[in-house]
């Protein structure tokens, strides 16, 4: 099978899963906001925040850098994948350890901290979801993950629908429904590779190459995760648990929307990944698609945002419709900011992600504590319009004048 076919397979095939996934995602998200109300899901909203941020700083970069040295290693495949199994599985047993501590001293998680301390396993789960990844992403084979999102979903839709219709829906038993969820996941995920893992061996040489390769990758997405997820936090701390629940129904939606540039990325980066001489190729032609496609999101999500709001949450979250129409704003820009930020990581230049994510999260965080006190959810979401636009600027201002990235590229 041709390369262009691969990856057209490969995205349809992430696509195909993720209409199942959003069409699941609209019928449990109606029945957490009404079972749970605004309050008890701000603070579902709250927990899962927290576990998304340990889940990335328990990533550290590695399945980024592992694809990249895999997809360019002809033939010691092998030890890359063991040795990136081996760092990431230690990575996230540390990030579980620090996220127990942070639900235990964090005074705002007192009236559901037991809850929060349940969702813990997640992140070693998924840590493991993605180890298994890897391979299947240097393999341009992405079924079974796909498959395995797919059905962690419809697990978790089953559980919830049980639970909802036995009177037992708690933030609780959400909590463990998720954990379902993750486990199907992991082992549908790790079926096609578990032979090949357990046969192979980590190399204490290529695992400490990876994670120094990784470290500013690391540190970039532990800043990127900060700036991201911080407005949560800083809203609950001013407004409380209904203003989060206003905030995070509208933002799951353009989390939701950002995963098409994910996944058609996630089958391109191998590809940019192999020779950075044709890396500018690529990224010209990537560019040329993704930048009418992200106006076409913009678009789509400004109009259709009362009628997906109205669905999922019901009356009692219409002020979260215009939080919704500023964040697609985001979601657009969030699709070049793919493209750029996997290029940077493709050509070696992570330290410059680094450097951009240092400034963005200063501006963020600056933008946040200043303006949320008094303006609430719609300053989050205008400030994260803002911090996108502002990673865009940087990131493309250094591939066009760094790295010559819009310059005519010569016909062989």
């Amino acid at each position: 099978m041709d390369i262009k076919r691969k990856v057209f397979q490969n995205t349809a095939l992430q696509y195909t899963s993720r209409f199942g996934i959003i069409l699941l995602s609209l019928v449990t998200t109606s029945i957490l906001t009404r079972f749970l109300g605004a309050s008890g899901y701000g603070r579902f909203g709250i927990i899962s925040t927290l576990v998304i941020f340990f889940v990335t700083l328990a990533d550290w970069g590695t399945q980024a850098i592992s694809v990249r040295e895999a997809s360019r290693a002809k033939h010691d495949t092998s030890s890359i994948f063991a040795s990136a199994a081996a760092l990431r599985t230690a990575i996230a047993l540390i990030a579980t350890s620090v996220y127990i501590v942070v639900v235990a001293v964090y005074p705002n998680f007192s009236p559901f901290r037991i809850s929060a301390w349940l969702a813990s396993p997640i992140i070693l789960l998924l840590s493991l979801k993605t180890s298994a990844l890897i391979i299947h992403q240097v393999r341009l084979n992405l079924f079974f993950p796909s498959l395995a999102e797919f059905l962690n979903s419809f697990t978790f839709f089953l559980l919830l629908l049980f639970l909802a219709k036995t009177s037992q829906l708690s933030l609780s038993t959400v909590i463990l429904s998720l954990i379902a969820g993750s486990l199907v996941n992991v082992s549908l995920s790790l079926i096609p590779v578990y032979k090949q893992l357990l046969i192979l061996s980590p190399k204490a040489k290529t695992i400490s190459y990876l994670l120094i390769q990784s470290l500013p990758m690391g540190a970039y997405l532990a800043l990127f995760s900060v700036y991201n997820r911080i407005d949560t936090f800083i809203l609950q701390r001013f407004h409380g648990d209904i203003a989060v629940g206003m905030y995070i129904l509208p933002y799951k939606v353009h989390e939701n929307f950002i995963l098409g540039a994910a996944y058609f990325m996630n089958a391109v980066y191998p590809l940019i990944s192999r020779d950075p001489k044709t890396a500018k190729i690529l990224f010209q032609k990537i560019f040329a698609f993704l930048v009418p496609v992200s106006f076409l999101v913009a678009v789509i999500g400004f109009f259709l945002a009362s009628p997906i709001i109205n669905t999922l949450g019901g009356p009692d979250f219409t002020p979260s419709v215009n939080v919704m129409r500023i964040l697609f704003f985001a979601t657009a820009i969030s699709y070049i900011n793919h493209l750029t930020g996997y290029t940077l990581i493709a050509i070696g230049k992570q330290w410059h992600s680094l450097k951009f994510a240092v400034f963005a999260l200063f501006l963020n965080l600056s933008l946040n504590l200043l303006f949320i006190p008094k303006y609430s959810y719609t300053a989050s979401a205008v400030i994260t319009v803002v911090t996108e636009a502002f990673m865009l600027s940087v990131t493309l201002l250094f591939l066009i004048k760094n790295q010559s990235f819009f310059s005519p590229v010569p016909k062989p």
